[in-house]
Order: C-alpha cells, then structure tokens, then sequence
C-alpha cells in the first residue's frame, strides 16, 4: 500500500518524461533518487515495527512458557495463546533466542527436575512435576541432556552439577 509521497514521486514522472528540454536528464535520477531514499526510510521503519512486535510475541512466549512448562504444553498451544502462527513463533523464538521452543521448555524442564531430584523426591513425581505424563519419555530425555540417569542425579549432592 504505497503512501501518498511516493504515489506523487511516480506521479510526477510522466510529465517530466512530456518535456523536450535537457531537465529530463537530471529530473529523472533526482526523482528516482528521492523515490529510493523514500523506499530506504520506508523498509527501516517497517523492520523496525517488525523487529518490536518480534520482540513482544517472544517476551509473551516465555511468559506463557515460565507459567505453563510444568505441564504439558507445545508450539501450537503457546502460538495460540500469543496469537502468532506457530511458524511465525518458531521462526522469531529461534532467531531471538538462538534455539528452540522445544529445546527452550527441555531445558527448563531439566534444570527444574535436576532441583527436585537433588531436594530428594522421587523420579517419577520429579518427571510429573516438570509436566512429563510418560516416566519413560522424561527418563530418556533427561539421560540424554545430563549424562545420568535421574535416580543417579537423586543421590548425588547438588553441588556436584555445578
């Protein structure tokens, strides 16, 4: 949808184009010019908006994410309740965040099992607790982020993961 400046500078055209005189031959490169510094203003200002409502719809994801990881959520869910297509969400979350919605909720998942495990409670309420509903899932997904399975990480001290 092209303002009314450059609607003018492209208006103006044909009329320069009409005239018989040597103008032409500077009139044209300077309108041509003042349309692509318009143009350049135009897209900064856009990937300016852009860049902001990028910014917002990941700062909403991690809030829904930092309420809701300990139960059972996904892509769709969190896009949903933003407002953006997962796609969009995707997109924006990894190139903000350099990783992914799901890589993103694993990790805070695994750091907060690694705490309750450490505290003493059992693996499967560790796995229910972190929004896990299969023992099995959470057991290898935890085994292949840390190394160690959860009950070994239940009997070590804290400390030692730091």
């Amino acid at each position: 949808n092209p303002g009314e400046k450059i609607i003018s500078l492209f208006g103006s055209l044909p009329e320069i184009l009409s005239e018989s005189d040597g103008d032409k031959s500077v009139l044209i490169p300077a309108v041509f010019s003042e349309i692509m510094v318009y143009l350049k203003k135009e897209l900064n200002r856009r990937v300016e908006i852009k860049h902001r409502s990028s910014n917002s719809a990941v700062s909403a994801a991690l809030k829904f994410i930092g309420k809701n990881y300990c139960s059972p959520i996904n892509l769709d869910m969190i896009a949903e309740s933003i407002g953006v297509s997962p796609s969009s969400l995707s997109h924006i979350f990894k190139a903000s965040l350099n990783t992914s919605v799901y890589r993103y909720i694993t990790n805070k998942r695994m750091m907060t099992a690694q705490r309750f495990l450490s505290s003493g409670i059992s693996p499967a309420a560790a796995a229910y607790k972190c929004g896990y509903s299969d023992y099995t899932v959470f057991y290898r997904a935890y085994k292949k982020y840390y190394g160690i399975s959860p009950e070994q990480t239940r009997r070590k001290p804290f400390n030692e993961f730091i």
